[in-house]
């Protein structure tokens, strides 16, 4: 069976063992397109969160395959490439927003009056309708503490808050949320946080005065929603298209900046392990020299000192050779050639003779390696 042509088992086994982008990069389709294959030969996927759970080493719950007749149970990839050329075109983001467009429709569109509003949005109206009888500045009134990021004129309270409710709603169903942390809003997506906000430009007017001239600033009309990340910014501004239409793009945004920043992490997670992994064999080997280089210094010093037992016991016998010859041999110099013997003994790398008086001498050094000291009675 060619590597391209996969039963219907197979396609199931392989969606739960690696991420549909990985498998959609093999096959050469879409991570929107492999999806739509996935659903239409009823074949489960893993749901979001799946995949950091795994990274974590977290227990994950692997839906079954279900007997379904009646459709397909092979599928060429290479054959299905040829058939839909014309999708492979297209960027991951359009293929992304395609995607969020087809599948949620009914989410896109912002109704002309809030209905069901999430909590955060709840809250935020509550919020703006309080602050804007006597907190206006430069025309705008905003959220601070735990409330959605808002930042706008009194007439455009009610349109900041019905799009923040689609976007949530539609963040939501796709697996994603949103949360307030340190007077910060964050899109949570796949795990990633991705600071967003809302505000509306001011129109800035220089006013001139009798001394100098200040600046004056007014509410413009114009909505902006940005997404900040500390590698990237982007934002969508009221023009051709007004935010609301930029709904699905602002999503799929998020996603693939998020799906991004997992990939980074990951490549940069597996560098520092390679790196641990370079530096911890490094350190093996720099151990091993420095044993083998002691090991090596040990045979000189060892190698040194035979040389010079060598020398010291052929001394000894000149010596007592010599005395023989002379009739000399008397019993203090026959105890000093005991004596010189022993200390040659115990001089010699391949004899190690015991000495009691020299037992604390390095024989490398001839040193005692611990003094008497006399300070220690006073």
């Amino acid at each position: 069976m060619q590597e391209s042509k996969l039963t219907r088992l197979q396609l199931y086994e392989q969606v739960w063992a690696f991420p549909i982008s990985t498998l959609s990069a093999k096959y050469k389709v879409s991570d929107y397109e492999f999806r739509k294959i996935c659903s239409r030969m009823k074949i489960p996927l893993p749901k979001s969160g799946h995949w950091q759970k795994v990274r974590v080493g977290k227990s994950v719950y692997k839906a079954p395959l279900p007997a379904v007749d009646n459709i397909e149970q092979e599928l060429d990839f290479e054959s299905y490439n040829d058939c839909n050329y014309n999708q492979k075109v297209l960027s991951p983001l359009a293929l992304l927003q395609k995607e969020i467009e087809d599948k949620h429709k009914d989410l896109l569109a912002v109704p002309p009056k809030l209905s069901n509003p999430d909590k955060l949005v709840a809250e935020a109206k509550e919020h703006l309708e309080a602050e804007k009888k006597d907190r206006l500045f430069k025309g705008v009134v905003h959220t601070y503490g735990d409330k959605i990021s808002i930042k706008v004129s009194p007439a455009n309270i009610s349109r900041a808050l019905r799009f923040f409710n689609a976007l949530i709603k539609l963040l939501r169903v796709r697996g994603h949320h949103v949360k307030v942390k340190y007077q910060t809003t964050y899109a949570i997506v796949e795990g990633e946080e991705i600071e967003i906000s809302l505000r509306e430009k001011l129109h800035r007017t220089i006013v001139e005065e009798k001394h100098w001239n200040t600046a004056k600033y007014t509410p413009s009309g114009v909505l902006v929603f940005k997404m900040d990340r500390s590698i990237s910014t982007k934002e969508w501004v009221d023009g051709k298209l007004s935010i609301e239409q930029y709904l699905s793009g602002i999503v799929a945004n998020l996603e693939l900046k998020a799906k991004q920043e997992i990939e980074r992490k990951i490549k940069w997670q597996k560098h520092a392990e390679e790196q641990r992994e370079r530096e911890k064999i490094e350190r093996e080997l720099e151990a091993c020299q420095e044993k083998e280089l002691d090991s090596f210094k040990k045979l000189l010093q060892e190698a040194h000192r035979w040389h010079q037992v060598k020398l010291l016991r052929e001394y000894i016998e000149d010596v007592r050779q010599n005395t023989i010859a002379s009739n000399n041999l008397s019993d203090e110099l026959h105890t000093w050639l005991e004596w010189a013997s022993k200390k040659a003994d115990w001089y010699d790398p391949q004899v190690s003779g015991a000495d009691e008086l020299l037992s604390k001498v390095d024989k490398d050094t001839l040193t005692l390696k611990k003094k008497f000291s006399f300070q220690s009675w006073l």
